[in-house]
């Protein structure tokens, strides 16, 4: 990794690790509450996802508002 700041870098990995490593352990022993787990994930990062979306297009159209002159 080619990160210009590698402590959270590494950190990042090795708790996705970790995750995967959990949500694979939990399958094995308790699937029904992995697809749970997975379920409130998928809804949770679709929300997140369409969250930044809106706040992205906000943010858009006031930059857009305050260079009128300016194509994006």
């Amino acid at each position: 990794n080619a990160s210009p700041e590698p402590v959270s870098n590494v950190a990042l990995s090795l708790f996705e690790d970790f995750s995967v490593a959990a949500l694979v352990t939990l399958a094995l022993t308790y699937p029904v509450i992995t697809i749970i787990v997975v379920a409130i994930l998928v809804v949770a990062a679709t929300a997140l996802t369409i969250w930044l979306w809106r706040v992205v297009r906000r943010v858009y159209g006031r930059v857009k508002a305050r260079f009128p002159g300016i194509e994006f």
